[in-house]
């Protein structure tokens, strides 16, 4: 009996100067670099969007995940370090304001 062969592809973000790299394991470039705002520091995904903390900008930038195109920008509390989805919201930890913002 021959063993099967399994292929993961396996997709890395990498959040880096405001930018969001896309990386796929087969290769050593990005796949894809989007911009974002200042001080990209966190990054979820909801099924559809990605959503990016920006400490810097005091922010969230959130992608379409299918193509990189940016659907807005959400003024959030100070310096976001934090970001989650709950299954139905965006959640976003402010260090420096002590706050969470639900988007």
């Amino acid at each position: 009996m021959k063993p099967t062969k399994v292929i993961v592809f396996l997709t890395v973000v990498i959040l880096l100067m405001g930018l969001v790299l896309g990386i796929s394991c087969g290769g050593q470039r990005p796949t894809n670099v989007f911009s974002v705002g200042s001080g990209p520091y966190a990054i979820a995904f909801d099924g559809a969007n990605i959503w990016v903390a920006n400490q810097s900008g005091d922010n969230v930038t959130k992608l379409k995940a299918s193509d990189g195109s940016l659907l807005a920008t959400y003024g959030v509390g100070s310096q976001p370090v934090g970001i989650a989805f709950d299954g139905a919201n965006i959640w976003v930890a402010n260090m420096l304001s002590r706050s969470v913002t639900k988007l």
